[in-house]
């Protein structure tokens, strides 16, 4: 069976191939390079909390979380967090807080003015540090990459399909 001359639908699907592709292989580089915020360029956050919000329900992530402002940066802390009641008790008695946030933009999308939430103390309480939040978001780009490469690849071969037949004429 011999090739048909490629649709519109044909070039349009292909092109939608190369675009995730492309989209995952910006991923990846967005993530190499932006991941994680070294911790000699974190703001220290200090005092009690401006204000605070509990939400007992379930998130977008599926659990509870709760989001306090402490000195102009919102942060929000999920409830399976180590020491999240301990932070509830914390901020309801209004002892002073130490955190670690990060200002920058991490991810690729913008959730929103949220800082990301690197270290967090209540006194001499350690509830999160820099070294174990930043072994739990480090994420290997790699996976990125390569469902990037083989989609790009993918629509490499469709792309040279369809220029190969586009001039095909067919003969009932």
């Amino acid at each position: 069976m011999k090739p048909g001359k490629p649709r519109f639908a044909d070039w349009m699907l292909i092109a939608a191939i190369l675009f995730v592709g492309l989209f995952f292989l910006a991923s990846g580089e967005y993530a190499r390079r932006h991941g994680i915020t070294p911790e000699s360029e974190l703001v220290v956050a200090t005092g009690p909390a401006d204000w605070f919000s509990v939400a007992p329900t379930t998130s977008r992530y599926g659990h509870g979380y709760l989001v306090f402002n402490l000195n102009g940066h919102e942060i929000e802390y999920e409830s399976t967090q180590y020491g999240y009641t301990k932070l509830i008790a914390a901020l309801r008695d209004h002892t002073p807080l130490t955190a670690g946030v990060s200002t920058k933009r991490e991810s690729l999308f913008y959730w929103g003015g949220r800082a990301y939430l690197y270290s967090l103390s209540i006194g001499p309480d350690v509830l999160q540090t820099y070294e174990r939040t930043a072994a739990e978001n480090k994420s290997s780009p790699a996976i990125l990459y390569f469902i990037g490469a083989a989609l790009t690849s993918l629509a490499a071969w469709g792309l040279h399909a369809c220029f190969k037949n586009r001039n095909v004429v067919e003969f009932l």
